[in-house]
């Protein structure tokens, strides 16, 4: 189909070049002929001079049809026109024809062919598949119903063994395996039963009868020597439990064993229940316990560590609709469930321990941090009043700190006195830097601060029980600091506002085991979230201003909140130690998957750090030849310096005591003009406001004019300064351009 479509098209062009020459040839102009040159005439002499006259012509007379005004004149170039109009309606005519008989859209692509064909094989196969859906129903498809093993008549079919069975075959094969789905034939068709039910044995017709079928968890041998099959053994029905597997719950029985040759007992107990690959519902053996194989807990652990919002309800929903279509009793119990799920989670924990593999650490880092992000997650809180349990976090210390620890710490800090700063950096008001936080009256824990190295593997993390106040990352990287050699760069959104405040805090000295070596990290202004703050704050912490920083970014942690905010959905309804447990298996479970994807990542970011150094090499190169000069770098670094010098200077606020009264009386009226321009957008909520207004300064500065009556100071200014003689526009002018010279020369200096 596709190469007749481009022989089509071929011929296509082919024909529109042909008539397109045709075309212009017809078109083009005739050449002017060349203008005869005038000939003088001279009269003809013999050869003595006299002249020679000859007779004149005969005319023919000329009659009514050859005058000129009474015949039209006969132009050549109009049989011309009028040919080539033809001709050019014809290749048009036939273009048109050619076009609409030609699809010109573009052909399928190859997986485009290539599903449609897959697509036409499913539709062509439908039916066939739909009446072999239907003969699996059917124990009478044409098909002998004799036992796979005897030739006898055949009355079940188990899913598993994928065979069709008799009584007493059936009996044989799964008397010791019970956890096998068996179907018996019910009328015209097969029919799932229960695991203790099988078909009778009698000469009548067939019938459904109870049967006894035990757990797999058998001993192999008996210490005598004398016992080695289960067939020696002496097997006596226990009582009944409830195992779930992957495919749902079955009802089975535990037996009694004992070995008829030293009358050993061999009954199962728990410690053979966990090595024979499952793991008790409940701590002491009873009638009707709970026994769950290790596959189905597996299966829930790795759903549950990539999905971190799947719930156990979901989960055992699932399960029961699963036994329910298979003809099983569907009822689990989704609290015995959860209990022993974690229960067999603390001993994989313990197993994995054995192997003394470090999940909490990064491999690259070792123990020399070099940049290290801390940020607050807001989506991991609890909700008060919800699951209350006494029992301790198992993974205690492991990830999450100590919270009696760290009240401790925070306690001591405020204690000091140092107040935080405002929330407003530039332009933006960052809720990362306030130091409280609204509708927390129904939460218990509000969220968790986690801090993670530059690989994006999460180092420590501490439960929030206010708002994402400054001393918890203190607290953080006061304790990064004790599990750690070093720690270079601390980065955070808010660094502007934390590091000036820590700062002052270590001055106070106050009594904690290592916070002197906090001076020593140097700040770090996150690359993205710097993109928001003023310029003066871009250039003092920026991460790119930072030397020795590379090329960390800052917003590792943020990768880390990708994955495990999803945890919040169920955790909010957790109970404290419950939550605590889960968030921690999140972690390991994403360190360990970083780790095995570290090797690669690091080969592939030095492959593309080794190629940039050599781009920019380039570009720094071209940007040093300013105009006709070549710049060194001494001249860049005393730029870099300067940038510094001003930046510092202001980020310096001026206070009122050092304004004159003009200055504050220009202020003052600004404020007014702008509260009243805004009067009707200050009472609005403050995402309104700012929306209309543009100026988040602006908004505050006439919330705060109307909200603090500086009304009254204005009055007062304006009649003591209008006693000098000077009206109200005057002072305003010279308010003006006495800030106008202050900021001059505050630029020029630097």
């Amino acid at each position: 189909m596709n190469s007749s479509l481009d022989n089509d098209r071929k011929k296509l062009e082919k024909a529109k070049q042909e008539a397109q020459s045709l075309l212009n040839k017809l078109t083009q102009p005739k050449p002017r002929k060349r203008q005869r040159k005038e000939w003088v005439e001279y009269p003809i002499r013999d050869i003595k001079g006299n002249l020679i006259c000859h007779p004149p012509k005969k005319r023919k007379k000329a009659t009514d049809q050859d005058h000129p005004n009474n015949q039209a004149i006969h132009d050549p170039a109009e049989d011309n026109i009028t040919s080539v109009q033809k001709l050019r309606d014809q290749i048009n005519e036939a273009l048109y024809n050619l076009e609409t008989s030609v699809d010109y859209s573009p052909g399928p692509t190859l997986w485009e062919r290539r599903k449609e064909k897959e697509i036409d094989n499913w539709e062509k196969c439908r039916n066939t598949f739909f009446e072999a859906r239907l003969k699996k129903f059917s124990p009478f498809n044409n098909v002998s119903l004799e036992c796979c093993k005897c030739d006898q008549p055949a009355a079940i079919r188990c899913t598993q063994c994928r065979e069709i069975l008799c009584q007493r075959c059936d009996n044989e094969q799964h008397i010791y395996n019970g956890l096998h789905d068996r179907e018996f034939i019910v009328g015209q068709h097969w029919a799932y039963g229960q695991p203790l039910q099988g078909i009778s044995n009698d000469n009548g017709p067939p019938r459904i009868v109870e049967v006894e079928r035990y757990l797999p968890v058998f001993p192999k041998v008996c210490p005598c020597g004398t016992a080695d099959s289960i067939e020696q053994f002496t097997i006596t029905r226990r009582f009944k439990v409830i195992a779930v597997t992957e495919l749902g719950r079955y009802d089975i029985l535990l037996p009694f064993v004992n070995c008829p040759h030293c009358n050993r007992d061999l009954t199962p107990q728990t410690e053979d229940i966990i090595t024979g690959g499952f793991w008790p519902g409940s701590a002491r053996m009873h009638d009707g316990m709970y026994i769950f194989s290790d596959e189905v807990l597996c299966l829930f652990d790795f759903l549950k560590l990539e999905k971190a919002g799947l719930s156990v309800k979901a989960f055992v929903t699932s399960l029961q609709f699963m036994s329910s279509t298979r003809g099983r009793n569907s009822i689990i119990s989704q609290k015995i469930f959860n209990e022993s799920f974690r229960e067999w989670r603390r001993c994989k924990f313990e197993v994995e321990k054995i192997s003394k593999t470090n999940e909490m650490a990064c491999p690259a880092c070792s123990d020399d941090i070099h940049a290290c992000h801390l940020d607050g997650n807001r989506k991991l809180y609890r909700f008060k009043n919800r699951a209350v349990s006494k029992e301790e976090n198992y993974f205690k210390d492991v990830f999450i700190m100590d919270d009696g620890k760290v009240d401790d710490m925070v306690k001591k800090i405020q204690f000091s006195g140092v107040q935080e700063k405002s929330s407003i950096c530039g332009e933006s008001h960052w809720k990362a830097a306030k130091s409280s936080s609204k509708s927390m009256k129904n939460l218990d824990e509000t969220g968790l601060v986690v801090g993670c190295c530059k690989h994006a593997i999460m180092l420590k993390g501490l439960n929030m029980f206010q708002g994402e106040i400054y001393a918890y990352p203190m607290v953080l990287q006061l304790t990064l600091l004790e599990d750690f050699n070093s720690l270079q760069f601390i980065c955070q959104d808010v660094v502007c506002k934390y590091y000036p405040w820590m700062l002052k805090v270590l001055e106070k000295q106050i009594d904690i085991q290592g916070i002197e070596k906090l001076k020593y990290c140097k700040p770090f202004l996150s690359i993205m979230h710097g993109k928001a703050h003023d310029w003066s704050c871009q250039i003092l912490y920026g991460g790119r201003w930072q030397e020795g920083s590379g090329t960390v970014t800052g917003e590792e942690m943020e990768q880390c909140n990708s994955y495990i905010s999803t945890a919040g959905l169920t955790t909010k309804n957790m109970s404290k130690t419950a939550r605590e447990e889960e968030l921690t298996m999140h972690v390991l479970h994403w360190n360990r998957k970083k780790k095995e994807k570290l090797p690669i990542q690091l080969t592939s970011s030095y492959v593309k750090i080794r190629k940039n150094i050599e781009q920019l090499k380039i570009e720094l190169n071209e940007l040093k030849k300013y105009g006709n000069i070549l710049l060194t770098d001494a001249d860049l670094e005393s730029w870099e310096n300067s940038l510094k010098e001003m930046a510092k200077d202001s980020r310096k606020k001026t206070s009122d005591s050092q304004l004159s009264e003009v200055e504050k009386f220009f202020l003052l009226s600004i404020f007014k003009r702008d509260s009243e321009n805004l009067g009707l957008f200050v009472d609005k909520s403050d995402a309104v406001t700012v929306l209309l207004a543009g100026n988040r300064n602006l908004h505050k500065a006439a919330s705060d004019f109307k909200k603090q009556n500086k009304e009254e100071e204005l009055n007062y200014l304006h009649k003591r300064l209008c006693c000098s003689g000077k009206t109200e526009e005057e002072i305003f002018e010279a308010g003006r351009n006495s800030l106008a010279t202050k900021k001059a020369k505050l630029y020029i200096k630097t």
